[in-house]
């Protein structure tokens, strides 16, 4: 900022002074704002000119501190501050990883200019907000988990369930809240296997121990022994007393013989007691008791027949555990030996239902990886019930995986993708990395990692929550998630029934303020997707890997586009990861033929990602029809530019937009920059200095396509041969 503003390049600020903090290791730039006020007068004392210091720091967003005394720091969407520390103008209402992404010092200075301006005449928080609480700030969440909890005078109690940073506190009455975390009144299951027996004849369901101990008996197995030697083991532990005083349930499998020794099954019956495990016990002379105590009793155990006879017990039909195998039969989905090692990132909405529904067909061994916890507007769309509320999402996501799964299936991690990864054994561990974050920037990171090699598929509503997206990254990742993110975006400025794809619809706000707005949608409509996104991912047709798939409901009718992605080829130019789509090589190659002799150009349409210093290059638009073009150059016309650009913008929700200018140069020609070239490159960059980064341009010429960035010293030739190379590697991987 402080070079731009040097330049002089903006009229608007003056530089006071600057400094750095050695302590912290941050720059400070203190400049003279001139806010845009009119005739009329102000509602608030807000002068023409205000001093404003911007701090600037690594890993922090930058903030803007009003530093003229008299300032009116009551005003709303201000930030609160500890202590006497300054407090900062609210100037964004995005996540931090958001702001960096888009953040210029033109944009800086505007949006201070913007919140000034509209301070001064009372307009900053608009009618359609609602108002702000008394007290704000970053504070530990608290849940009430019942209305009557709220009452004046209710007898409360409160308690964690996660032991992470941040977790929330739940509360409620005591009473009520005693049975959740006090001990409990289940009942206590003894589970016996016995030695296998021939198979034989069935026989009457047993009325009491007595009866079973007989019919056992008849078989060759001595029950009663093995009760008295798991009541024994029991004693001998200690802390046996709680087992003897609940009501009981006995399990008991017997291994079937078909014939000689071989088994062919096994046969499981339970037995619920009508009285408790203490009197079964006592009944085999195994326990003893006197008073209110209870013990082993010394020397071999004398059961009691009569008692037998008098514990009631009844029978009940003991289904199989849910497991793999069975989640496999029961949905009909592909079975493999070894299940797929899956990391996914975000348990939100759609995470938590896709990964439970590859979950109940058998599929994965999961990491489940989220930084947040379940809060009560999430219940109207989460897999996960109330039971979990302020639990780590990923940690009850996984804790219900392992619910159908069985122990060991899934793990959660309270944290974010980007910090997980930094353990490179995780990351190689992983045979698929499902992105269901909903998040442009941890999409951005997962693409550009380059020590990840597993592949990764994302998938991601669309803002009203109509429409599914899934991409699924080439083999060898070769056709990245950003590649594809950008493909996406191309396809919704050429599909026609897909320009209102991104646009937002309405939003609420959970916890009041004007902060971390939560979209309104459908959890109908997230459960059609949900069923969408883990056929895409897990099912028979699964999306092709190098593939992107859009499910949009156009009027009553839902279609399904498979679109292929495109090769991208990168370069390091000027500080810029620059990716080049080899559909615009392509493309600028059969212009440059069809227009000769004649030289012919139009505008680059891309997008710049300046958290990553990334830019891409999408697409070429044609000559405007006022152009000029000759033998000896090109001169772009500006007919229906404003136009296009403007749809572009709206269908891509400004992802998309111009980053540069394409022309050709006539045939036999290099792409050598002329001198006219020269000249347009620096009247580009001149006019896109504002947006802090560099201008592009793309010569097409005999040698290939020529990429400046910046200046035309600054520039790479992509050969002819390289984009061949290219499209057939993508053409084996399709092969393959």
């Amino acid at each position: 900022m402080l070079q731009w503003i040097d330049r002089g390049e903006h009229c608007g600020a003056r530089l006071l002074w600057c400094r750095k903090q050695e302590e912290t290791d941050r720059e400070i730039i203190a400049l003279e704002v001139e806010v845009p006020l009119g005739q009329r007068a102000t509602v608030h004392p807000i002068e023409r000119y205000e001093p404003i210091a911007f701090v600037f720091g690594d890993g922090i967003v930058p903030c803007a501190y009003p530093i003229r005394l008299g300032f009116p720091y009551e005003l709303p969407h201000i930030n609160l501050a500890f202590d006497q520390h300054p407090r900062s103008l609210c100037l964004f209402d995005l996540d931090p990883d958001e702001i960096r992404r888009i953040l210029s010092p033109a944009l800086l200075l505007e949006r201070t200019k913007w919140w000034l301006g509209e301070a001064a005449y009372g307009r900053l928080h608009r009618p359609d907000q609602p108002l702000d609480p008394i007290f704000g700030g970053f504070a530990v969440p608290l849940i009430f988990l019942s209305p009557e909890a709220q009452d004046d005078g209710a007898a409360l109690l409160g308690f964690r369930r996660a032991d992470t940073v941040g977790a929330p506190i739940l509360v409620d009455i005591e009473s009520r809240l005693r049975k959740v975390i006090g001990e409990s009144d289940g009942m206590t299951a003894l589970n016996l296997v016995t030695v296998p027996v021939q198979h034989s004849r069935i026989r009457s369901l047993p009325r009491s121990i007595g009866e079973l101990i007989e019919i056992y008996k008849d078989l060759g197995i001595d029950l009663l022994g093995l009760l008295q030697q798991r009541f024994r083991d029991w004693c001998l532990a200690g802390n046996y007393e709680a087992k003897f005083r609940k009501a009981g349930i006995l399990i008991i499998s017997t291994p079937i013989v078909r014939t000689g020794t071989e088994v062919g099954g096994i046969s499981r019956k339970a037995f619920v007691l009508e009285g408790t495990m203490g009197e079964l016990a006592e009944g085999t002379g195994s326990l003893g008791r006197g008073g209110e105590s209870e013990g082993l009793l010394v020397g071999p155990p004398v059961s009691s027949d009569e008692a037998l006879m008098q514990i009631r017990i009844t029978p009940a039909t003991i289904y199989g555990a849910f497991d793999r195998k069975l989640a496999g039969v029961a949905s009909g989905s592909q079975s493999t030996d070894e299940p797929l090692k899956i990391v996914q990132a975000g348990c939100g909405a759609l995470g938590s239902q896709v990964a439970l529904a590859a979950a109940r067909s058998g599929h994965g061994m999961w990491v489940c990886v989220d930084p947040y916890h379940l809060l009560p507007h999430n219940l109207a769309r989460h897999e996960l019930s109330a039971h979990f509320l302020g639990v780590s999402k990923a940690e009850g996501l996984a804790h219900s995986i392992c619910g159908l799964l069985g122990d060991g299936s899934a793990v959660g991690h309270p944290t974010t993708i980007q910090n997980y990864l930094q353990d490179s054994a995780k990351a190689e561990d992983a045979e698929l990395l499902i992105d269901m974050s909903a998040s442009v920037s941890v999409s951005r990171d997962l693409a550009t990692n380059m020590d990840l090699k597993t592949p990764i598929v994302s998938a991601f509503l669309n803002p009203t929550g109509t429409d599914l997206a899934v991409m699924r990254e080439g083999e060898g990742r070769d056709r990245r998630l950003d590649h594809l993110e950008m493909d996406y975006y191309w396809h919704l400025v050429t599909n026609e029934s897909l320009h209102d794809h991104l646009s937002v619809a309405g939003e609420f706000i959970p916890a009041g303020g004007c902060r971390h707005p939560s979209a309104v949608i459908s959890q109908a409509d997230v459960m059609r997707a949900a069923g969408e996104a883990t056929q895409d991912i897990f099912g028979k047709y699964r999306v092709d890997p190098g593939t992107v798939a859009i499910h949009a409901s156009v009027g009553d009718v839902r279609t399904t586009t498979r679109l292929t992605g495109c090769h991208y080829i990168e370069h390091s130019v000027a500080g810029w990861t620059i990716a080049v789509s080899d559909q615009v090589l392509s493309n600028l190659h059969n212009a440059r033929s069809e227009a000769a002799p004649n030289e012919t150009g139009g505008i680059v349409v891309g997008a710049w990602d300046r958290r990553i210093r990334k830019g891409y290059i999408v697409a070429l638009l044609d000559p405007p029809p006022d152009s000029i073009r000759s033998q000896t150059g090109f001169v772009r016309g500006a007919v229906g530019v404003f136009h296009e650009l403007e749809a572009i913008g709206h269908a891509t929700a400004q992802n998309l937009n111009n980053v540069g200018e394409w022309h050709t140069h006539p045939p036999k020609m290099q792409s050598t920059p002329s001198e006219d070239d020269r000249l347009l490159m620096k009247w580009v960059d001149e006019e896109v200095t504002t947006s802090d980064v560099p201008a592009i341009m793309l010569i097409g010429g005999e040698d290939g396509v020529r990429l400046c960035v910046g200046t035309t010293s600054d520039s790479r030739v992509i050969r002819h041969d390289e984009e061949t190379a290219s499209k057939r590697s993508a053409a084996d991987e399709g092969s393959s």
